[in-house]
């Protein structure tokens, strides 16, 4: 079953105009397609600031994110729960492929800094190789 928003042409072609409008904002455009895809607003913070500056997750989002799924479900609250779909929906399809799928992914993503990488010493972002 996919998210209801995929249901209707209409709402998918205001999604992908919508995502145009945002390009120059990827942040406000992970909340929108988040918000789309029927994650729970108390997990977009986390899911987006993990994807843009590798920002730590909570447990169930570190579960999610790393594959696991015993986990997953074991520290979800009611909501996450239903909404994990959406939430592995979200990740496969707006999430950078090396920010999900394992732990060691999830740990390497941590230490890039996310899609905008860590600053050096000297204030420039790098990526590591």
């Amino acid at each position: 079953m996919s998210p209801r928003y995929l249901d209707n042409v209409d709402e998918q072609e205001k999604r992908s105009e919508l995502f145009a409008l945002l390009r120059g904002a990827p942040e406000s455009a992970l909340h929108v397609n988040a918000t789309l895809a029927e994650i729970p607003e108390n997990l977009h913070d986390g899911l987006v600031e993990y994807i843009m500056t590798g920002r730590p997750t909570g447990h169930f989002l570190e579960a999610v994110i790393s594959n696991d799924l015993l986990q997953a479900c074991h520290r979800a609250d009611i909501r996450s729960r239903v909404a994990l779909y959406a939430i592995v929906y979200f990740l496969f399809n707006y999430g950078p492929g090396a920010c999900y799928g394992s732990p060691t992914h999830y740990r390497t993503w941590l230490e890039r800094g996310g899609l905008r990488g860590k600053e050096d010493d000297d204030g420039s972002n790098r990526l590591p190789a």
